[in-house]
């Protein structure tokens, strides 16, 4: 196994450890069984270092990506930009955007309005798979908060049946709050 090693300085550390100098092994905030079937990741680099941003990509919070609601995603990414979010349009999903992680979306009138929805990018591809038409009918057999089958509404330009099921009654709630917003 391997075990990445970072000497720690600090004087609290040391009294803790009676002087000695105390290792800081990131590797073993991981429980063991993680460690050993974690396949040795892709790129270049030593092992240890792969194995290194591996974890720290882990530690990382998720991107913050949202898909314009409306039918004129331009405008959207314009008015995001005048409240000073700076949105980053993916040059192929053109109605997706990321935001900074620490963005409040909620307030903003776009999201008020239902012009704006927290959706991360994956789940925005999933219906864009699915390529709907106006008229047809499309069920979402786990429908949990209703991202994708509002993406698959706006997609049928809300002309056709949508129905959205899923184990939970508390998420399909938050999928009726959603599409009524």
């Amino acid at each position: 196994a391997l075990a990445p090693c970072r000497p720690v300085r600090g004087e609290g550390w040391k009294r803790l450890n009676e002087g000695r100098i105390v290792s800081a092994d990131p590797w073993r905030l991981f429980p063991d069984w993680f460690r050993e079937h974690l396949p040795l990741p892709s790129g270049g680099g030593s092992p240890k270092m792969k194995y290194l941003e591996f974890l720290q990509t882990l530690q990382t919070p998720s991107p913050l990506w949202v898909r314009a609601q409306n039918d004129d995603e331009q405008a959207l990414w314009t008015e995001l930009a005048g409240a000073g979010l700076k949105p980053w349009v993916h040059r192929k999903l053109t109605r997706a955007a990321k935001l900074d992680q620490e963005a409040d979306v909620h307030h903003l009138p776009a999201f008020e309005r239902g012009d704006l929805e927290i959706q991360d990018l994956a789940s925005q591809a999933v219906p864009l798979g699915c390529d709907p038409d106006p008229g047809e009918r499309w069920w979402d057999a786990c429908g949990g908060a209703g991202g994708k089958s509002l993406h698959v509404a706006a997609l049928m330009k809300a002309k056709g049946l949508g129905v959205a099921t899923a184990v939970h009654h508390l998420r399909l709630k938050e999928a009726a709050r959603r599409a009524r917003r």
